[in-house]
């Protein structure tokens, strides 16, 4: 039967599983509609095949050499599209027992920098980072360098100058990686109480979100949608270091901001996700209203935003007992009452 689904060579269409993507070699790709006799592949698998044998439906032999289309060999002309981990990813290769690949880079100016790890496999593959000032990074498992499985803070505070970046393997591993560094520089601008909508594509990927805040500002994080797999999120200051985070990214309460500058928010794909997640959130900027009240008179109020706190104020010239009477029914509304003594009333619905 016919399906509008990809048909997708060295990875699953589901986007969370136990399936990692295929890391080897093809270097000739048959799909047939008949079953195939073990003499007959035999006979054909090291021969160029015509491209009208019986049964044969698709055939990408990969020997185009450049561009990212492969041609079908069959009539059918269903040609193949190479679509790489990420743009902008490095792929390397663990070819032999004891090897290092070594990548360097410079730096005009100071950066601050994300390493983004596309490698799902633990105790596989190791990186380190080299600089003007010595060691930066030594020797940190591609698994648990960032996501949920890097608890601390990610960013790599640089200056500028000359660097070296190594991966080796652990224990004679072998095999390809893929990687990325990301300038938190470049991160997407967004603005506070305008909805964004993203999407991981790989689900393992990090996309990085901007903002401006004034110092004892206070923001909600409000989650609209999340579908294709699992993901956390995680917030810096503007120096780079954890204000909250690596969560789930659910419905976070009232944060307050201690500093003004620019914060990134960081959305990371689990290092072993596959497909795509979409995502969709706002950050708000919490207001809160203020207002007196007198006793016996009833009060009216809105709460128009995540995190917002109404606040009413009322002053006692003696002592008195007070009832509260709630002309509202709605269980998702708490109500607090501070005093001279302290928290008289705290949450109650």
């Amino acid at each position: 039967p016919s399906s509008d689904t990809p048909l997708l060579i060295g990875r699953d269409i589901e986007a969370y599983n136990d399936h990692p993507w295929l890391r080897g070699d093809i270097a000739d790709l048959r799909l047939w509609n008949i079953a195939r006799t073990q003499p007959q592949i035999a006979a054909a698998k090291d021969s160029t095949l015509a491209g009208n044998e019986a049964g044969l439906k698709l055939n990408l032999k990969l020997n185009e050499g450049a561009g990212s289309i492969l041609q079908d060999g069959t009539a059918g002309d269903h040609d193949g599209q190479i679509k790489p981990i990420a743009p902008d990813a490095v792929i390397g290769q663990i070819d032999q027992p004891g090897q290092i690949n070594r990548y360097t880079f410079t730096l005009t100016e100071a950066q601050q920098l994300l390493f983004d790890s596309f490698f799902e496999g633990n105790d596989v593959f190791f990186w380190s980072l080299t600089g003007p000032r010595g060691q930066v990074v030594a020797s940190r498992d591609f698994y648990d360098s960032d996501d949920g499985h890097f608890s601390g803070t990610p960013v790599l505070d640089l200056v500028a100058g000359n660097y070296e970046f190594t991966v080796d393997g652990q224990g004679g591993s072998l095999g390809r990686y893929a990687f990325r560094l990301l300038a938190l520089a470049n991160a997407q601008t967004i603005v506070l109480g305008t909805a964004v909508a993203g999407q991981l594509n790989p689900a393992s990927e990090t996309d990085l979100y901007r903002f401006n805040a004034q110092a004892g500002d206070r923001i909600f994080f409000d989650r609209t949608t999340l579908t294709g797999g699992s993901a956390t999120w995680r917030l810096l200051d503007p120096f780079g270091r954890r204000v909250v985070g690596p969560i789930a990214p659910n419905d976070v309460d009232t944060l307050k901001l201690d500093f003004t500058g620019a914060y990134t928010l960081l959305f990371e794909g689990r290092v072993y996700d596959d497909g795509a997640i979409n995502y969709g959130f706002t950050l708000h900027k919490v207001i809160d209203d203020s207002a007196a009240l007198t006793i016996g008179s009833a009060v009216t109020g809105n709460l128009s935003q995540p995190g917002q706190v109404d606040r009413y104020a009322f002053a006692l010239t003696q002592a008195r007992q007070v009832v509260f009477d709630s002309l509202t029914n709605n269980s998702n509304f708490n109500w607090t009452l501070t005093g001279p003594l302290g928290t008289l009333i705290s949450g109650r619905q």
